[in-house]
């Protein structure tokens, strides 16, 4: 099973670098320390706009991201030269 949460992500660099297939799981949500691939749904990462709050479902790879899907939870992203951060919702 791939755990699944909305967030509040904000693209920060990057805007005009390509985004990855959603099939990729290319979008790395970083907690601290940990790190963990997601995939952003339904349509991917391709429509975040630059410095624009925008909610998303994020769909991990792994189970062991549950540990830190709690509501709050600020993460930091990275998806092939596009950065940004976010927020558990």
């Amino acid at each position: 099973m791939h755990p699944e949460v909305d967030a509040i992500v904000t693209l920060e660099t990057g805007a005009d670098v390509p985004a990855s297939p959603i099939t990729s799981y290319g979008f790395i949500v970083r907690f601290g320390s940990e790190a963990y691939s997601a995939a952003v749904l339904p349509t991917g990462s391709a429509g975040l706009k630059l410095n624009t709050p925008t909610r998303v479902r994020l769909r991990f790879l792994v189970e062991e991201s549950q540990d830190f899907l709690r509501v709050g939870a600020s993460f930091s992203f990275f998806e092939q030269g596009r950065t940004g951060a976010g927020t558990i919702v």
